[in-house]
């Protein structure tokens, strides 16, 4: 009877989501552009086109960066700055609900504020057959270089400016998170982590 009773309740579950109806309502959404310390910067929406080649353009839709009275579906963008030193946006979104929130980071001076390599090591540290890495994760979208610690728990991290929470990952233990923010000059600051001692 138990086995019955749970097989029951799963076929109810599995009948009701397949019989769940999608959002046929209106969609509005609102893109975000900052660099990477979080600072709004000056975008507006050029082109909005759902992706059927003989759809109209819904640019009009658009006030700054907020979008309403959009129909679901799958989308192309296009964002376009203000200011002479940013890049143009584009992509794919696809919206299924009645509101959208989308993040988008870019850099917003020159292009030789590049990756630089930024010395830096782990305190203490004690070598393993695990290799151990660092990892810098923006707090905005996501992204980051990493480095692998030598054994002396020395390494080299590529590193872009703003704001990244910095990782030191051994296997599938996270040893140390804390948010760092890299300041946007080109001196090799080093960073110095210290482990907590066990």
């Amino acid at each position: 009877m138990k086995h019955f009773v749970v097989a029951l309740t799963l076929l109810i579950a599995l009948t009701t989501f397949a019989q769940s109806p999608e959002y046929t309502g209106k969609c509005e959404i609102t893109f975000h552009v900052v660099n990477y310390y979080g600072k709004p910067l000056d975008y507006t929406v050029k082109h909005v086109v759902p992706r059927r080649r003989t759809s109209p353009e819904l640019a009009s839709h658009f006030v700054r960066l907020h979008g309403t009275n959009l129909d679901p579906g799958d989308y192309e963008y296009e964002l376009v700055p203000s200011g002479p030193h940013l890049d143009t946006l584009r992509g794919m979104l696809f919206l299924q609900r009645p509101n959208t929130w989308v993040t988008r980071t870019v850099w917003d001076e020159a292009g030789d504020f590049a990756y630089s390599e930024i010395p830096g090591a782990i305190r203490p540290y004690r070598a393993s057959k695990e290799p151990t890495w660092v990892r810098a994760v923006s707090v905005y979208d996501g992204n980051g270089p990493e480095s692998k610690v030598l054994d002396d728990g020395t390494f080299m991290l590529p590193v872009v400016y703003g704001k990244f929470i910095l990782l030191v990952c051994r296997g599938n233990e996270v040893l140390y998170n804390q948010i760092y923010e890299f300041p946007l000059n080109r001196q090799k600051i080093p960073l110095n982590i210290r482990l907590q001692s066990n």
